[in-house]
């Protein structure tokens, strides 16, 4: 229910997450907690549906033009994963996402930004890599945990 952290450096991602006694998620976790056992292409499902996440198609502020802009977690709540971890929101569209898995000197980026269009919307698209001082409008982060 609140808006997610963007602009924000890889590491000050990672610092974030390892202070709430977290980590980032890897691109393995984050493309699982997205797709699920049944390995959905959106995390709702494998049919695409431009009202469901907050993406390009989306329009965040209704009336008038269309906007794309960031909304707060969970706005959308049928922008939900279905996989067996309960559900996460915002896996496709509103912020891409840093992700712990290195790609030479660059960081992998996750998801879809509310600025992208369908296909970079999907569980699976990795396109996206940026040097570790990068910052973006569109681009946040998510936390993991180890289960005990």
């Amino acid at each position: 229910g609140v808006l997610p952290w963007s602009l924000v450096t890889w590491d000050q991602a990672k610092a974030a997450c390892e202070g709430s006694g977290k980590r980032l998620c890897t691109k393995s976790e984050w493309s699982y907690a997205c797709a699920g056992s049944g390995n959905n292409t959106y995390p709702y499902g494998n049919s695409y549906n431009a009202n469901t996440c907050n993406g390009k198609d989306y329009d965040g502020i209704p009336g008038g033009s269309d906007d794309d802009v960031t909304l707060p977690t969970g706005t959308l709540t049928s922008c939900k994963s279905q996989s067996s971890l309960g559900g996460v929101f915002d896996m496709s569209g509103n912020l891409r996402e840093w992700t712990s898995t290195a790609a030479g000197q660059y960081r992998q980026i996750m998801g879809g930004g509310y600025d992208n269009t369908k296909d970079a919307l999907t569980c699976t698209f990795d396109f996206w890599t940026e040097t570790p001082d990068s910052f973006f409008y569109n681009l946040g982060f998510r936390c993991c945990a180890d289960s005990n």
